[in-house]
């Protein structure tokens, strides 16, 4: 899986962090960013993309950590992806 990094520049929407958002990552060595995959409570989780977009890292911060930082992005229709598991 691949996501690609259609870098525009994009004025920020006036609404709270929702799935499909990119933000930036903060600290680390490499440029990388944070798109969110799921929400849940408080709960905003996410897939962390390296400057190639492949994912290497995922984890979750409560939502309002996401409404304090600035959205650079958006993946449009992540939220309507289903996948089907196959059971051995």
């Amino acid at each position: 899986m691949k996501f690609n990094l259609n870098i525009q520049e994009k004025g920020n929407l006036l609404r709270g962090p929702e799935v499909g958002d990119v933000f930036q990552a903060k600290g680390g060595k490499t440029p990388r960013v944070y798109v969110i995959i799921g929400q849940r409570e408080l709960s905003s989780y996410y897939v962390s993309l390296d400057s190639k977009g492949e994912i290497c890292g995922v984890g979750n911060y409560y939502t309002s950590v996401f409404e304090e930082r600035q959205r650079i992005g958006r993946v449009e229709g992540l939220e309507d992806l289903q996948f089907d598991i196959n059971w051995d």
